[in-house]
């Protein structure tokens, strides 16, 4: 929840997501506030997509492809998304991926 105060103060405001592996597209009140695929994950101005009160977050993660290949040997699986040559074992270990955070809003008060 956001206050009215909060959004007067500030004259642009961005979100950062920390640490991502590797790709994130954010959404806030069903609008499409940008694709982060390299550090810094940070969002341009986010400001006139917020209102005061409840908003709407998500943000779309894309999995490594490595560690969904991995997924796909292992055991029980019986619905794989690759159907190419398995180069992993259900044993590999996988990659860090995700929202790794932390997430936080970023105010400025003046253009950059």
């Amino acid at each position: 929840e956001i206050g009215k105060e909060t959004l007067d103060s500030f004259s642009r405001i961005a979100m950062d997501l920390g640490s991502v592996k590797n790709i994130a597209e954010v959404i806030i009140n069903g609008k499409n506030a940008g694709v982060l695929w390299k550090a810094p994950f940070t969002t341009e101005d986010i400001k006139p997509l917020l209102h005061p009160g409840t908003n709407s977050l998500e943000i779309k993660v894309t999995n490594l492809w490595r560690n969904r290949m991995i997924g796909d040997v292992q055991p029980g699986e019986t619905h794989p998304v690759t159907a190419i040559r398995r180069f992993y074992k259900a044993g590999d270990p996988l990659l860090p991926s995700g929202l790794l955070g932390p997430v936080s809003l970023v105010g400025r008060t003046s253009a950059p």
